[in-house]
């Protein structure tokens, strides 16, 4: 196991600049609304449905606190790379409550990649499912652009979306077992159901 306070980076350096960060505006698409806990929709000059995240609060629980923390210092910085002590000064926690949830560090971001993604696939589920109920209740096939746009929904979530795609980028440069493991069970299912919509929306395609 790592050493407790070894650096562990997340993205890499090649990643830098590539990923929005908490500081960087985060652009809103035009998607379907219904996307789950902490969204919100509104219309547009152009009358599009535009989805806003509102902010989620701090938890109460220590070990949610920790997950918070790494979670925030991710964002601005692109990495954990600082000692399990400085996550738990600003978890509000003692060093030794730390220890006690996660050994390493290693642990703590292979949970909160797993926190992130349970987020996220429920958000995006909910947002598919809505494209496809207005698509049934209409008589057609969903629209290409709703499921694409619905898939990139919690990508748009200022708290969620830099943090998912920091850990699933650095996921697919070094998968491990166990980050392989999260994000089969997370979201391969979810993958499935956006295949099969794509093959209702677009069934001259071929599925390859």
């Amino acid at each position: 196991a790592p050493s407790p306070d070894a650096p562990a980076d997340v993205g890499g350096t090649e990643a830098q600049g590539a990923i929005p960060t908490a500081e960087r505006p985060v652009a809103t698409p035009p998607i379907p609304p219904g996307a789950g806990p902490g969204a919100a929709t509104e219309r547009g000059a152009s009358g599009d449905r535009l989805m806003r995240f509102s902010p989620r609060p701090v938890p109460d629980a220590p070990r949610d606190r920790i997950l918070h923390a790494a979670q925030r210092i991710l964002e601005q910085q692109g990495r954990v790379d600082v000692p399990l002590t400085e996550i738990a000064e600003r978890a509000g926690v003692a060093p030794s409550e730390l220890d006690w949830h996660f050994a390493a560090k290693e642990d703590l971001i292979n949970e909160l990649l797993r926190v992130v993604t349970r987020r996220a696939a429920r958000v995006t589920r909910e947002a598919l499912k809505r494209v496809e109920r207005e698509a049934d209740a209409a008589g057609r096939p969903p629209a290409l652009r709703a499921i694409v746009e619905a898939f990139c929904v919690p990508y748009f979530d200022p708290e969620n979306g830099p943090t998912l795609a920091r850990l699933i980028l650095r996921h697919q440069r070094r998968p491990t077992p166990w980050s392989a493991s999260v994000v089969s069970d997370e979201l391969d299912e979810l993958a499935q159901a956006f295949l099969r919509a794509l093959g209702k929306a677009a069934p001259h395609l071929s599925a390859d």
